[in-house]
């Protein structure tokens, strides 16, 4: 799981690197000389805590000024607030902590409205996508756990023709396999309710994901939810699936989604 997490989190330090545009930068700088050039008393914004900092930016971010997709180096933020790096850094994460940024590498960006609702999606579908895998390892009968397997080979290219409708539909019916294991019709109609909402989400990241992964790997998180499933070990599946989220958390993270 480390190893398939550090790689997302490489490969997403890169492209951001690849994505950086002049006109971001020139939006960063021009936003932190405004923010650096506000008095608080005597005292610059630039000189003070993280948490100053991060209303500051906050305010130009609410304000538009740094608008969505706006790339937040912290070494230059520091530069031009003549603050620390480290202090900087921290006010990042808090705003990204509030929703506000997203980190990319040693970076961060503002997030667009969209990047905001992905983000809402996955925070509300994790206790459901959880709580059905563990459910689904205590009901599920030999053949559900069967179906379960057969569409997670469909999305990791082990069956069907491996182009990327394909496995995109072997993830969703891998989903929803699983949720109709767990014999809860609530769990059911929640699943759907949450793939109908992240429709467009699922090919760029299983596009990311093939790209990544060109050959499945028999010990990553949706084999080993799969197999305990089989075994009926509820929390080992419920365990599988949290470290599935945070490969789709580091995939959101790379494609800035």
């Amino acid at each position: 799981m480390a190893g398939r997490e550090d790689d997302v989190q490489r490969d997403g330090a890169q492209n951001s690197a690849q994505n950086d545009s002049t006109q971001n930068d020139s939006t960063q700088n021009d936003s932190a000389q405004n923010i650096g050039a506000q008095k608080h008393g005597t005292q610059t914004l630039g000189s003070r805590t993280p948490d100053v900092l991060a209303k500051a930016l906050l305010a130009q971010i609410r304000g538009r000024e740094l608008p969505p997709g706006s790339h937040l180096d912290p070494l230059r933020l520091a530069a031009v607030l003549a603050a620390t790096h480290a202090d900087v850094a921290a006010a990042l994460e808090r705003l990204e902590d509030l929703g506000a940024t997203v980190r990319v590498g040693d970076s961060w960006l503002v997030r667009t409205d969209r990047q905001v609702a992905a983000r809402e999606i996955l925070k509300r579908g994790q206790p459901l996508l959880v709580a059905t895998a563990r459910l689904a390892a205590t009901q599920a009968t030999p053949g559900q756990a069967a179906a379960i397997s057969a569409a997670r080979d469909r999305f990791v290219g082990l069956a069907g023709d491996g182009t990327l409708p394909t496995r995109a539909a072997g993830y969703r019916d891998m989903l929803m396999q699983m949720a109709g294991a767990s014999g809860s019709r609530f769990h059911l109609d929640c699943m759907q309710q949450i793939l109908a909402e992240a429709a467009d989400l699922i090919d760029p990241i299983v596009q990311r994901d093939m790209a990544l992964f060109p050959v499945p790997d028999p010990d990553e998180e949706l084999a080993r939810l799969c197999r305990a499933i089989m075994r009926q070990d509820p929390e080992s599946a419920a365990q599988a699936m949290e470290d599935h989220l945070i490969m789709i958390g580091c995939h959101m993270n790379a494609l800035a989604v």
